[in-house]
């Protein structure tokens, strides 16, 4: 009989502990795995994908103090960090899933396969173009030419492919005119190691290709337009930028290289204008000379060494840079992924707003875009 008692005793306080256990995980999800959604009006559309899975993607819309707004799914967007933004039309993707995102200008979205079909390579680089799409896919080593090989395609808004040619780069970024498409990286030669930086100019018409091979343990990885100019960022075999190599844009010849210092962030053109992103200020890159112009200098908030520069576009006259945080903080069912620096050229102003996504959603990959309701 008492062992009865002792083993009614001893269900009774493992339902207890069970139930306040179950309590628990109810009040935790209720208080911390809940947020209170915003009211106030969009800033920017996040778009928040998973490095190694394909369903985990979709897009937020925040208010500019970091409020969500509400939030939409982008099932079969994998790992996009690669993009552009032109024209108030955005395009991403990534190198391991041929699934790519168009936002227009009105903020809707909708993703394409290039080449019709999603079991393809991702992207190198990728940008609208004439309503569709010109981009460079990923690839893979080829012994049979001694180098890394990409594949470069333009498809047309209906998603006739227009262009499908192999070219012998690792790509890293494009910029494109009416005319031209501009594609920079570097080769490597596979039996002696042997990197080099690499320009790539491809005619939408004419289809031909003009490149130029530079320097040795050289990579570009972010490039610009300015005038019959282009302009590309060099890193050492490390990924550290170390100059701005500038070319003639009709014969690709170097015409012009400076040096960068070691806070530099990014390079991107606002208002038809280059400008040098560093850790604390966003400066001009001057006519002729080509170097920077401290007097069109303009102090930004410290980009601090626990942080770095993951995406930087142009909206108007602003340059707006996405600020990761090494480390997130999380609280009450979200995590704060970093901030969004939105710098006015014209007036010197900077306004910080918070990137914040739900707990559950991955922060692998993020970018942002501004919010449009044309």
């Amino acid at each position: 009989m008492r062992n009865g008692k002792r083993a009614t005793l001893v269900l009774t306080t493992t339902l207890l502990i069970i139930a306040l256990l179950a309590m628990c995980l109810l009040l935790r999800f209720l208080f911390n795995g809940r947020y209170k959604k915003s009211n106030l009006p969009a800033a920017y559309e996040i778009i928040y994908s998973d490095m190694f899975s394909s369903n985990k993607g979709g897009m937020i819309t925040i208010d500019d103090q970091g409020g969500i707004i509400g939030s939409k799914p982008l099932d079969d967007l994998q790992d996009a960090f690669k993009y552009s933004y032109e024209d108030g039309v955005f395009v991403a993707g990534g190198h391991r899933h041929n699934t790519h995102l168009i936002v227009g200008k009105n903020s809707e979205s909708k993703l394409v396969h290039l080449l019709s079909d999603s079991n393809y390579s991702g992207v190198m680089s990728i940008e609208p173009h004439n309503g569709g799409i010109a981009a460079v896919m990923n690839g893979n080593d080829s012994p049979e030419h001694d180098s890394y090989l990409n594949l470069l395609v333009v498809e047309d808004s209906h998603g006739k492919v227009l262009e499908k040619r192999v070219l012998k780069i690792y790509t890293e970024d494009q910029v494109s005119t009416d005319e031209d498409m501009f594609i920079v990286g570097h080769e490597l030669t596979l039996s002696s190691n042997r990197y080099q930086g690499k320009i790539i100019r491809y005619n939408f018409s004419t289809k031909n290709i003009d490149e130029n091979v530079t320097d040795d343990n050289l990579l570009y990885n972010q490039t610009v337009l300015w005038g019959g100019r282009l302009l590309a960022v060099g890193t050492d075999l490390n990924g550290s930028p170390k100059q701005i190599d500038v070319f003639d844009a009709n014969t690709l010849g170097r015409v012009a290289s400076m040096r960068v210092e070691s806070n530099f962030q990014s390079l991107l053109s606002v208002g038809e204008r280059p400008w040098i992103i560093s850790s604390t200020q966003a400066c001009q890159i001057s006519d002729g000379s080509y170097d920077i112009d401290h007097s069109e200098c303009l102090d930004i908030p410290v980009i601090k060494d626990t942080q770095y520069v993951a995406q930087a576009i142009a909206s108007r006259d602003k340059a707006l840079i996405l600020v990761r945080d090494k480390t997130m903080s999380e609280a009450k069912g979200i995590k704060t992924i970093g901030s969004i620096l939105a710098i006015d050229t014209k007036t010197g102003d900077s306004v910080i707003t918070p990137v914040r996504i739900p707990s559950s959603k991955s922060a692998d990959s993020i970018l942002f875009l501004p919010y449009s309701s044309r």
